[in-house]
């Protein structure tokens, strides 16, 4: 990314996300301490995914490494997850950027469903 666009980024971070990340880890500690790094340079906050069933971090079925990322301020959710997804060890994010068609939302007023471009209506 260029500085230009990594300015962009930095400047448009305003809306919080909380993510996941996947990664293969080269040398897990290695892969795990680089991407840490990339993602506190992007005002992220890293921590390893535990269960509380489990001793030491989280790994998917595959031997992937499970990151939780913290980010306050992101307006462009799909640059944020382009550039976690060129990270090198960076298998997938849980952003979906395009693949949802839509989203139920439960709170204390009711449940509600919004399908894409649409209104949030009461189920």
């Amino acid at each position: 990314m260029s500085k230009k666009g990594f300015g962009k980024f930095l400047g448009g971070l305003a809306l919080g996300a909380g993510i996941g990340i996947l990664l293969a880890p080269d040398k897990g500690e290695n892969t795990r301490k680089v991407l840490k790094k990339k993602i506190e340079e992007l005002n992220g906050n890293v921590e390893l995914r535990t269960a509380s069933n489990k001793d030491g971090f989280l790994m998917s079925d595959e031997g992937n490494i499970l990151l939780d990322v913290y980010f306050d301020g992101v307006k462009d959710i799909r640059l944020l997850n382009q550039t976690l997804l060129m990270m090198p060890g960076v298998v997938d994010t849980s952003l979906f950027v395009d693949i949802l068609t839509g989203m139920i939302l439960v709170n204390d007023k009711g449940v509600f469903k919004k399908e894409r471009n649409g209104e949030f209506y009461a189920l």
